[in-house]
Protein backbone atom coordinates (compact mmCIF):
# COMPACT_ATOMS: atom_id res chain seq x y z
CA UNK A 1 0.00 0.00 0.00
CA UNK A 2 2.92 2.11 0.01
CA UNK A 3 4.33 1.90 -3.31
CA UNK A 4 2.62 4.96 -4.71
CA UNK A 5 4.13 7.13 -2.21
CA UNK A 6 7.81 5.66 -2.36
CA UNK A 7 7.48 6.52 -5.62
CA UNK A 8 5.97 9.84 -5.53
CA UNK A 9 9.03 10.67 -2.37
CA UNK A 10 11.87 8.88 -4.97
CA UNK A 11 10.40 11.86 -7.72
CA UNK A 12 10.39 14.71 -5.40
CA UNK A 13 13.79 13.90 -3.80
CA UNK A 14 14.97 13.75 -7.59
CA UNK A 15 14.65 17.45 -7.51
CA UNK A 16 16.39 18.12 -4.26
CA UNK A 17 20.10 19.06 -4.17
CA UNK A 18 20.68 19.32 -0.49
CA UNK A 19 18.50 16.67 1.67
CA UNK A 20 19.33 18.38 4.97
CA UNK A 21 17.16 21.81 3.80
CA UNK A 22 14.04 19.36 3.56
CA UNK A 23 11.62 21.32 5.96
CA UNK A 24 8.85 19.38 5.84
CA UNK A 25 7.13 16.48 3.84
CA UNK A 26 3.27 15.99 3.46
CA UNK A 27 2.14 12.88 2.24
CA UNK A 28 -1.45 12.44 1.39
CA UNK A 29 -2.61 8.40 1.60
CA UNK A 30 -5.85 7.10 0.78
CA UNK A 31 -7.91 5.98 3.55
CA UNK A 32 -6.91 2.26 3.48
CA UNK A 33 -3.22 2.93 3.02
CA UNK A 34 -3.52 5.36 6.41
CA UNK A 35 -5.21 3.44 8.45
CA UNK A 36 -2.99 -0.10 7.36
CA UNK A 37 0.08 1.59 7.79
CA UNK A 38 -0.68 4.45 10.33
CA UNK A 39 -3.56 4.42 12.34
CA UNK A 40 -3.36 1.16 13.79
CA UNK A 41 -0.37 1.02 14.26
CA UNK A 42 1.18 1.35 17.98
CA UNK A 43 3.87 4.40 16.95
CA UNK A 44 4.82 4.78 13.57
CA UNK A 45 6.64 7.92 13.97
CA UNK A 46 9.25 5.60 16.12
CA UNK A 47 9.87 2.00 14.25
CA UNK A 48 11.76 -0.23 16.34
CA UNK A 49 12.54 -2.98 14.82
CA UNK A 50 12.19 -4.33 10.64
CA UNK A 51 8.51 -5.29 11.09
CA UNK A 52 7.83 -2.00 12.34
CA UNK A 53 9.43 0.10 10.05
CA UNK A 54 8.42 -1.88 6.87
CA UNK A 55 4.68 -1.18 8.59
CA UNK A 56 5.21 2.39 9.20
CA UNK A 57 4.33 4.60 6.64
CA UNK A 58 6.23 7.48 7.80
CA UNK A 59 9.23 5.38 8.01
CA UNK A 60 9.00 4.06 4.32
CA UNK A 61 8.65 7.77 2.98
CA UNK A 62 11.47 8.77 5.42
CA UNK A 63 13.75 6.09 3.56
CA UNK A 64 12.83 6.84 -0.13
CA UNK A 65 13.38 10.29 0.84
CA UNK A 66 16.89 9.72 2.65
CA UNK A 67 18.18 6.60 0.53
CA UNK A 68 16.75 7.70 -3.02
CA UNK A 69 15.21 3.64 -3.16
CA UNK A 70 13.93 1.14 -0.57
CA UNK A 71 15.56 -2.15 0.00
CA UNK A 72 16.29 -5.26 2.26
CA UNK A 73 19.02 -2.46 3.41
CA UNK A 74 16.36 0.01 4.51
CA UNK A 75 15.03 -2.41 7.51
CA UNK A 76 18.06 -3.44 9.00
CA UNK A 77 17.53 -2.90 12.47
CA UNK A 78 20.87 -0.69 12.66
CA UNK A 79 19.51 1.75 9.83
CA UNK A 80 15.86 1.70 11.28
CA UNK A 81 17.06 2.68 14.84
CA UNK A 82 19.83 4.99 13.30
CA UNK A 83 19.38 8.49 15.76
CA UNK A 84 19.57 11.11 12.35
CA UNK A 85 17.04 8.76 10.30
CA UNK A 86 14.36 8.63 13.15
CA UNK A 87 14.70 12.41 14.43
CA UNK A 88 13.98 13.49 10.42
CA UNK A 89 11.19 11.33 10.73
CA UNK A 90 9.76 12.88 13.70
CA UNK A 91 10.83 16.52 12.53
CA UNK A 92 10.13 16.35 8.41
CA UNK A 93 7.00 14.01 8.30
CA UNK A 94 4.17 15.70 11.46
CA UNK A 95 1.68 15.84 8.59
CA UNK A 96 0.96 12.85 7.55
CA UNK A 97 -2.53 12.81 6.61
CA UNK A 98 -5.59 11.04 4.98
CA UNK A 99 -6.92 12.00 2.06
CA UNK A 100 -10.88 12.40 1.91
CA UNK A 101 -13.47 13.47 -0.65
CA UNK A 102 -12.60 17.18 -0.68
CA UNK A 103 -9.13 16.37 -1.87
CA UNK A 104 -9.32 16.95 -6.05
CA UNK A 105 -7.47 13.30 -6.15
CA UNK A 106 -10.05 11.57 -4.06
CA UNK A 107 -12.14 8.94 -6.33
CA UNK A 108 -12.96 5.57 -6.50
CA UNK A 109 -9.46 4.81 -6.93
CA UNK A 110 -7.94 7.52 -5.07
CA UNK A 111 -5.99 4.46 -3.13
CA UNK A 112 -3.54 4.84 -6.13
CA UNK A 113 -2.55 8.49 -5.16
CA UNK A 114 -0.02 9.95 -3.12
CA UNK A 115 1.23 13.24 -2.71
CA UNK A 116 4.97 14.00 -1.49
CA UNK A 117 6.18 17.54 -0.52
CA UNK A 118 9.34 18.71 0.57
CA UNK A 119 9.72 22.34 1.12
CA UNK A 120 12.82 23.47 1.11
CA UNK A 121 12.81 27.31 2.31
CA UNK A 122 10.35 28.79 -0.16
CA UNK A 123 10.11 25.98 -2.34
CA UNK A 124 8.15 23.22 -2.71
CA UNK A 125 8.22 20.09 -4.78
CA UNK A 126 5.56 18.05 -5.56
CA UNK A 127 5.04 14.56 -7.01
CA UNK A 128 2.05 12.00 -7.49
CA UNK A 129 2.30 8.73 -8.77
CA UNK A 130 -0.84 7.10 -9.83
CA UNK A 131 0.15 3.43 -10.86
CA UNK A 132 1.74 1.48 -8.56
CA UNK A 133 4.58 -0.09 -10.55
CA UNK A 134 4.55 -3.95 -10.65
CA UNK A 135 1.13 -4.88 -8.90
CA UNK A 136 -0.76 -6.78 -11.20
CA UNK A 137 -4.25 -4.48 -11.12
CA UNK A 138 -1.95 -1.68 -12.59
CA UNK A 139 -1.36 -3.38 -15.88
CA UNK A 140 -0.47 0.44 -17.17
CA UNK A 141 2.37 0.17 -15.09
CA UNK A 142 3.96 -4.13 -15.00
CA UNK A 143 7.04 -5.08 -14.24
CA UNK A 144 9.32 -6.21 -17.20
CA UNK A 145 11.02 -9.30 -16.79
CA UNK A 146 13.81 -7.40 -16.31
CA UNK A 147 12.75 -5.65 -13.30
CA UNK A 148 11.55 -9.38 -11.91
CA UNK A 149 14.78 -10.19 -12.44
CA UNK A 150 16.21 -7.61 -10.52
CA UNK A 151 13.51 -7.82 -7.66
CA UNK A 152 14.79 -11.10 -6.99
CA UNK A 153 18.54 -10.67 -7.01
CA UNK A 154 17.89 -7.91 -4.56
CA UNK A 155 15.95 -10.05 -2.13
CA UNK A 156 17.81 -13.15 -2.18
CA UNK A 157 21.89 -12.67 -3.54
CA UNK A 158 21.87 -11.42 0.65
CA UNK A 159 21.17 -14.38 1.81
CA UNK A 160 22.34 -17.24 -0.68
CA UNK A 161 24.86 -15.39 -2.55
CA UNK A 162 24.98 -13.92 -6.49
CA UNK A 163 25.56 -16.92 -7.94
CA UNK A 164 22.74 -18.90 -6.17
CA UNK A 165 20.15 -15.78 -7.11
CA UNK A 166 21.10 -16.09 -11.06
CA UNK A 167 20.99 -20.13 -10.59
CA UNK A 168 17.65 -19.59 -9.47
CA UNK A 169 16.35 -16.91 -12.04
CA UNK A 170 17.30 -19.10 -14.55
CA UNK A 171 15.58 -22.10 -13.23
CA UNK A 172 12.42 -20.28 -12.16
CA UNK A 173 12.02 -18.60 -15.76
CA UNK A 174 12.76 -22.40 -17.40
CA UNK A 175 10.42 -24.07 -15.11
CA UNK A 176 7.92 -25.08 -17.59
CA UNK A 177 10.41 -27.57 -19.14
CA UNK A 178 12.14 -28.79 -15.63
CA UNK A 179 11.27 -32.51 -15.05
CA UNK A 180 12.04 -32.90 -11.28
CA UNK A 181 11.71 -29.98 -9.01
CA UNK A 182 14.50 -31.01 -6.83
CA UNK A 183 16.81 -28.27 -7.74
CA UNK A 184 14.66 -26.06 -7.20
CA UNK A 185 13.90 -27.14 -3.72
CA UNK A 186 17.95 -27.49 -2.68
CA UNK A 187 18.05 -23.72 -4.05
CA UNK A 188 15.22 -22.74 -1.48
CA UNK A 189 16.76 -25.03 1.26
CA UNK A 190 18.99 -22.57 3.40
CA UNK A 191 20.89 -23.81 6.72
CA UNK A 192 22.19 -22.10 9.63
CA UNK A 193 20.75 -18.64 11.47
CA UNK A 194 19.74 -16.38 8.31
CA UNK A 195 18.51 -12.53 9.52
CA UNK A 196 15.65 -12.18 7.68
CA UNK A 197 12.75 -11.43 11.03
CA UNK A 198 14.43 -9.25 13.46
CA UNK A 199 13.16 -9.25 17.23
CA UNK A 200 11.96 -6.04 19.30
CA UNK A 201 15.77 -4.03 19.01
CA UNK A 202 14.96 -1.01 21.57
CA UNK A 203 12.92 -0.77 24.66
CA UNK A 204 10.29 1.29 25.09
Amino acid sequence: MAQSAIQAAIDARSKIKDLSRIEQIRVFAEEGAYDHLVKIRQDPWNPVSRETADHSLPYIVAAAVLDGTISVGSFTPKVVLDPKRQAFIRRSLARLRRSSARTPWASRSAWRWAICRASRSSSTTAKSCTAMRGRSRHHKNPFTDGDLNEKLRENVAPVAGAQRAARLTELLWSLDKVKSTRELTRLLAFSGKIDIDSAMVRER
